[in-house]
């Protein structure tokens, strides 16, 4: 059995879910801020078309060269964390996550 033809026949779904499509989109950038400028858009209408959209960000953005008045690289890397939650609200991400 293909994985399609698995799919359809609800084998590894949850009950109620057989014959259901979930649509997923999942981003992964490098920076705090990527997603916005790389894929906000994307990001957005994703949602409004009632897919599931996921950001992954490999790093806290501490070694950024615009430093916004942070006076050590744990100031900026808590700053861009904001600044990664709040852009994640705006583009309705299902789940945004930021990494050490």
């Amino acid at each position: 059995m293909d994985a399609r033809a698995t799919y359809d026949a609800g084998i590894g779904q949850p009950e109620g879910w057989k014959g259901k499509q979930v649509r997923r989109l999942l981003v992964i950038t490098a920076h705090p801020d990527d997603e916005a400028g790389g894929f906000g858009g994307t990001l957005l209408l994703s949602h409004e078309h009632g897919i599931e959209t996921h950001v992954i960000c490999l790093t806290p953005g501490q070694a950024a060269s615009n430093r916004g008045g942070a006076k050590s690289d744990e100031e900026l890397s808590a700053m861009r964390r904001q600044e990664f939650a709040r852009s994640c609200d705006l583009l309705k991400v299902t789940r945004g996550e930021g990494l050490d």
